[in-house]
């Protein structure tokens, strides 16, 4: 029984990996996992635990590490090899063999249980999930809440490659150039989009920097871009990467706390507009220090990189899936009394998790595999 079980929840490592990114992109889905998991247990107001869960948005950190590792690959192509439409493709196939087809196997799961338990379910917009452009100028939908981020990476995948190759293709500008100017156009583009929103919207609030700044396509393909200068330094620049990386690291952590913890009362310009690049940037000079912990050993190595793994599937299901359409339709409190959200909550995480590596296995690792067929 227990060699089933560990089996079960046994996940199969590479030998390229790196540690330090595992422990970043493990360290995100938690915070990702205490978020929503608030909505089960709040905890009091100012309380530590409320602090702790609000304190690292592990989206930010997901974009940014995704936008390095994807700027590692296209100065990989552009290195090795001929710059025409055929190499594009093909690094958007094996990009979206990686995302879409879990995140499509979990839309269309949640539209069949939202059809068949809520009344007056579904409109011509849920198309729209399908097409990533349910979020692209305007506010997210309630449904499948965490669905904004995908579309941001998706036409992330989409345009920033497609503008380096046409730099590099047909404009036969150098391989540095052409990531640096696509690089500044689309960081410039979320900036100029963030403060345009706050220039024209009559009324900011809490929730209206969440909807209208925060959840966007057009206000934060930027937030992923930043990862792409990072894989810049790192190739070209490799001496900075390494020499400069404790100081980077320093900085990256003030950065952050600053953004938690102004020295002084901001506006919504800074909530708005200035924030979300400054914790980009802050998590991007966190990133040469831990691309130098190459690997690691013993129980936490084997958690940490497990979780590292699965994390995509975790992320999609542990909302809608785990909470919504499993946790909430069970009365907790009349079996487990005044005890009933803390099992509810303990459930959520080893739900979302256990549930994370199965959908890993069964859904992301077949897909994934097909890339080896794309030459």
């Amino acid at each position: 029984m227990l060699q089933a079980i560990k089996n079960f929840l046994k996940v199969d490592f590479h030998d390229d990996r790196i540690y330090g990114f595992d422990i970043i992109r493990t360290t995100a889905i938690i915070s990702v996992l205490f978020g929503h998991g608030a909505m089960i247990l709040p905890g009091k107001p100012n309380s530590f635990y409320t602090h702790a869960y609000e304190f690292l948005d592990g989206v930010f950190v997901f974009f940014i590490l995704s936008g390095f590792l994807i700027g590692q690959l296209l100065i990989f192509l552009l290195e090795n090899r001929e710059v025409n439409k055929a190499t594009l493709i093909n690094f958007w196939k094996k990009r979206l063999l990686r995302t879409v087809p879990a995140y499509y196997f979990i839309l269309i799961v949640l539209i069949i249980l939202s059809l068949l338990t809520i009344k007056g379910f579904g409109n011509i917009k849920t198309l729209f999930y399908f097409l990533f452009i349910q979020n692209f100028c305007t506010g997210h939908p309630f449904f499948f809440a965490e669905a904004w981020t995908l579309s941001i990476e998706v036409w992330f995948y989409i345009l920033v490659p497609l503008t380096i190759f046409i730099f590099r293709g047909y404009y036969k500008l150098s391989i540095k150039k052409s990531i640096l100017y696509a690089v500044f156009i689309f960081v410039l583009i979320g900036f100029l989009a963030r403060w345009y929103r706050y220039l024209t919207l009559p009324h900011i609030d809490g929730a209206v920097v969440d909807l209208m700044f925060r959840k966007q396509v057009i206000t934060r393909i930027d937030s992923v871009t930043f990862g792409i200068l990072g894989a810049y330094v790192f190739r070209f620049h490799q001496d900075i990467w390494q020499k400069w990386r404790y100081v980077a690291l320093v900085v990256g952590i003030l950065v952050f706390l600053y953004t938690k913890y102004p020295l002084f009362e901001h506006g919504y310009f800074f909530r708005g507009v200035l924030f979300f690049s400054l914790q980009s940037l802050s998590f991007l000079l966190i990133l040469p220090y831990f691309s130098t912990i190459k690997t690691g050993s013993g129980l936490i190595y084997t958690i940490i990189t497990t979780l590292s793994y699965v994390s995509f599937s975790i992320y999609l299901i542990n909302l809608n899936i785990v909470q919504t359409f499993v946790l909430d339709n069970i009365d907790f409190q009349s079996v487990f009394g005044n005890s009933h959200l803390i099992v509810k909550y303990v459930l959520y995480m080893i739900i979302s998790i256990v549930g994370g590596i199965y959908m890993y296995k069964k859904v992301e690792l077949p897909f994934m595999n097909m890339r080896k067929n794309i030459k």
